[in-house]
């Protein structure tokens, strides 16, 4: 997670692969939880998230690597990113996109709040 925060360039393929990873990797600790005596995968997922602080952050950017400029202004407002914070956020941002009025208005946005 640190090190995909941490970067400065992020391409189309290595976000595929990101979110792959970390939708994966979900899956992955979701079914270890859920190995008891058929438990929902709810139930399994509320397990998962009992022992790991940084579900929430993990779930997020992984799906933040999927999507567009537009796609995380309306997951904005519906409260995906409530575990990154803003600068967290928008070092992603100019990671993965390139330059532009959508990036910038996305930015401001970002530091606004």
């Amino acid at each position: 997670l640190d090190k995909v925060l941490a970067a400065k360039d992020i391409s189309v393929s290595a976000c595929h692969f990101v979110s792959a990873l970390f939708r994966d990797a979900l899956r992955g600790v979701t079914e270890l939880f859920g190995s008891g005596p058929s438990p929902s995968s709810d139930e399994a997922a509320k397990e998962a998230k009992r022992f790991c602080e940084f579900e929430d952050k993990f779930s997020a950017i992984g799906r933040f690597m999927d999507m567009s400029l537009a796609d995380i202004t309306m997951s904005l407002s519906e409260g995906v990113f409530q575990s990154v914070t803003g600068a967290e956020l928008s070092r992603l941002v100019m990671a993965v996109f390139e330059d532009s009025e959508a990036r910038a208005q996305l930015l401001h946005l970002l530091d606004s709040n």
